[in-house]
């Protein structure tokens, strides 16, 4: 059985979590990232599409979904709480460059809030979205920036 942050990892990465292009500190996305700043992994694996969406091979989930000890070493998460208490999601760190969470568009102080409208705030929240959500064509993950910014970012299975 998966605890915690294992489980939240799991879902972050099974539900379809898994690549996007480098961004840099202006927010602009160059046409042709330089290879030497962001090398992907599996650069046929997850492809931008948009400004906020990506295809992404459902292989590539499932092997994150199979090998949950792997999720840790792209990412870690914990609760995020705001002033009042309140569980915000799930908070988003230790994202490298050219990691499959990076390439789709996460970033490092990205709180986790919700996914294709369910909100993610607790542990069984992320179950029932993780088990729910399994067999989607479409996901959409809500994510509170750093900034303070929500977005939504799109993933669609190829």
């Amino acid at each position: 059985m998966l605890r915690g942050g294992r489980l939240v990892n799991v879902l972050v990465c099974s539900i379809g979590l898994a690549a996007s292009a480098p961004s840099w500190a202006d927010g602009t996305w160059p046409a042709d990232p330089p290879q030497s700043r962001c090398e992907p992994s599996r650069p046929d694996a997850i492809v931008r599409v948009g400004t906020r969406s990506w295809a992404l091979d459902r292989e590539l989930v499932a092997w994150y979904a199979r090998h949950p000890d792997e999720v840790s070493r792209i990412a870690w998460v914990r609760r995020e709480r705001g002033p009042d208490g309140r569980s915000l999601g799930y908070l988003l760190g230790g994202i490298r460059c050219g990691s499959e969470l990076h390439l789709a568009g996460l970033r490092n102080g990205d709180v986790l809030r919700a996914v294709n409208g369910r909100p993610v705030r607790s542990l069984p929240e992320a179950l029932w979205t993780y088990l729910s959500l399994r067999g989607a064509e479409v996901l959409e993950i809500e994510v509170l920036r750093a900034t303070g910014e929500t977005e939504v970012l799109t993933y669609t299975f190829s």
